[in-house]
């Protein structure tokens, strides 16, 4: 293998490359320190291998290389290429990742830079390969990759409204639906300029959603708009709930997330998202609904019967866990998430026009009626009233009071009419004078009825 010299400095540390070609077959490979030096009285010299690796076959007809290094090292200088031919390379490599990274075209000022860069690994004894990687990982590292920004084409005026150029547009549509950067056509078209046409920008918006790609942004979407990411944070109680397991979390995550993201795919009505006959089950989720016909592991479209209470996000277990308490239902929750996260709106502060509370004896006196200011609220005509309990609002109020915590069908007992026990009262009879009551204890009597 041969001799190297060693050239840290006390306490660093030096890798050394040595090339070699073996003969097929078991080999033995050694390293050691033979240049030891020690003086009695005078000094000591000494070396510690940390570390030795072995890599190869290194012939290019033999290397297996990932798909990502055809992609990035899409042209090569060959075996013999002189400095000047591997330079050239360099430079379609380097502008090409650059320019993907980035999500834009690289500017002079930029591309100088890292070209300055290559050209100084080169020169520190660098092959070319490894003096590409250096750039590359330059890039990665750079805020031009890790966030997306937008160029201020306004300083003056930070306030004032401007479009995007086609590159920012492309950038901002592949992040949403994919996740990712913009692929090859949407860069050309960006390129071209024909992004900003509106045929072009559906056209391009379609697409993406086919592609399993738009997996990222039916999951982002539904797990930040339907709240599924906090189900995860949830603690339901097992003992009230034994049936409740990690299984079944991520059973109802799946049938929340495969029903919004076929109602985008198919490109159906809104309507759907609040009614639809529809839903996606396995048999271990079939069986907790009470569904029946459902097997195996995976899941399946499944039609709804007519008179199921189901159908729409409000009645997906999913939602119903989230909107609940550990122990109990709540549809006080229930009721902020409909007008939260479906309707957009925010609950309205008190009206204020109630009378501060007063203090009141610790035995407040009892009123068979309460006091007319506190019978009704007062009308308000700025609030939008809901309908009464019978009109089209009715089987969405009972969506949200019916359904138990992991959204099993609650089984109601039948409402009799309470009776009344008998009540106790005093009787006091009136009042005697002593001599009327003469002959007797002198007292009142009382009587219970």
């Amino acid at each position: 293998m041969g001799a190297f010299a060693v050239e840290a400095e006390r306490g660093d540390t030096q890798a050394c490359r040595v090339p070699l070609r073996l003969e097929a077959g078991p080999r033995r490979l050694s390293a050691a320190f033979t240049n030891d030096y020690w003086v009695p009285d005078v000094a000591d010299r000494n070396m510690a291998i940390e570390a030795v690796s072995l890599a190869g076959p290194l012939a290019e007809d033999t290397l297996q290389r990932p798909d990502a290094y055809g992609q990035v090292m899409f042209v090569t200088p060959g075996q013999g290429a002189n400095d000047a031919a591997q330079r050239t390379v360099a430079r379609k490599v380097i502008g090409n990742f650059a320019a993907g990274a980035f999500r834009r075209p690289v500017n002079d000022e930029e591309f100088r830079r890292l070209m300055l860069l290559y050209e100084d690994s080169r020169q520190a004894g660098d092959t070319y390969e490894e003096a590409v990687r250096v750039v590359l990982s330059a890039v990665l590292v750079s805020p031009n990759f890790l966030y997306r920004s937008i160029a201020n084409r306004h300083s003056d005026d930070p306030t004032r409204v401007y479009n995007l150029n086609d590159h920012e547009l492309a950038a901002r549509l592949s992040y949403f639906l994919w996740s990712s950067t913009p692929d090859d056509e949407l860069t050309t078209l960006a390129d071209r300029g024909k992004l900003a046409d509106e045929a072009t920008l559906r056209a391009q918006a379609r697409r993406m959603l086919a592609d399993p790609r738009a997996d990222a942004f039916i999951e982002n979407f539904a797990g930040q708009w339907l709240l599924l990411r906090n189900l995860d944070r949830l603690e339901i109680d097992t003992a009230a709930f034994p049936e409740y397991s990690a299984q079944l979390r991520a059973d109802l995550r799946d049938e929340a997330t495969m029903f919004f993201g076929d109602i985008v795919r198919s490109d159906r009505s809104i309507r759907a998202l609040l009614d639809s006959r529809e839903t996606f089950l396995n048999a271990r989720l079939a069986s907790h609904y009470g569904v029946e016909g459902v097997e195996g592991d995976d899941f399946r479209r499944v039609t709804l019967e007519p008179d199921s209470p189901r159908g729409g996000i409000l009645t997906l277990g999913a939602v119903l866990t989230v909107t609940s308490n550990p122990t109990r239902t709540s549809p006080v929750k229930r009721g902020l998430y409909v007008l939260d996260q479906v309707l957009g709106g925010s609950a309205t502060p008190a009206p204020g026009q109630y009378p501060p509370p007063r203090a009141v004896r610790r035995r407040p006196p009892r009123r068979r009626h309460p006091p007319p200011e506190a019978r009704s609220p007062p009308h308000r005509p700025d609030l939008r009233h809901l309908p009464p309990p019978h009109g089209p609002d009715r089987p969405l109020d009972g969506k949200l009071r019916r359904p138990r915590p992991l959204a099993r069908q609650r089984i109601w007992a039948t409402h009799r009419p309470l009776r009344r026990a008998p009540r106790r009262r005093a009787v006091l009879w009136p009042r005697r004078t002593p001599r009327d009551c003469a002959g007797t204890r002198g007292r009142f009597r009382r009587e219970s009825h």
